[in-house]
C-alpha cells in the first residue's frame, strides 16, 4: 500500500487527520501496511460520510471505511480517549502528512499486546536500534 498516495487521494485538509498504527510503520519503512487507520476531525468524518464511506465500528469506535482505509473521530490509545487535536500536537509531519509519533505507536502496541502488536514492537525496537 502506498500510504502517501492513499492519503493524497482522500483530499482532506492536512490539519484534519492523523495517520495511526501500521501506517506509521509503513511510512518509516519498518513494515508494509495492509490497511490505513486515521483519526479525523468531526468535519473530515462528515466529509467522508458524504462521499459514501460506510459507517460502522472498528475497535469499539464509530468509524467510516472504504476499502482498506478506516477513519474515526479521535482514538482510544492505551485505554484513554485521545482527540485528533492532541494527536496532531504530538505528531510527526512527513511530506506534509501528520503521523502518530513512533514512541506513542510503540506504547500503544505494548498496551494492546496482541501477537501482531508485539511483533510490531520488536520491529520498532530493531528500527530504533539503528539510530
Amino acid at each position: 500500500m502506498n500510504i502517501s498516495q492513499t492519503i493524497k487521494d482522500l483530499k482532506l485538509p492536512a490539519d484534519s487527520f492523523v495517520v495511526l498504527g501500521g501506517g506509521v510503520l509503513s511510512i518509516l519503512g519498518i513494515r508494509e501496511a495492509k490497511d490505513l487507520d486515521l483519526a479525523v476531525t468531526e468535519d473530515a468524518y462528515k466529509t467522508l460520510l458524504k462521499r459514501g464511506w460506510k459507517e460502522g465500528e472498528k475497535y469499539g469506535l464509530k468509524a467510516v471505511s472504504r476499502g482498506n482505509v478506516s477513519a474515526s473521530v479521535n482514538a482510544l490509545v492505551c485505554g484513554q480517549w485521545v482527540t485528533v487535536e492532541e494527536l496532531l500536537e504530538g505528531s510527526k509531519k512527513i511530506a506534509g502528512i501528520a503521523f502518530m509519533d513512533l514512541a506513542m505507536v510503540k506504547k500503544w502496541k505494548q498496551y494492546t499486546a496482541r501477537p501482531k502488536d508485539l511483533r510490531d514492537v520488536r520491529l520498532i525496537e530493531t528500527y530504533e536500534s539503528q539510530f
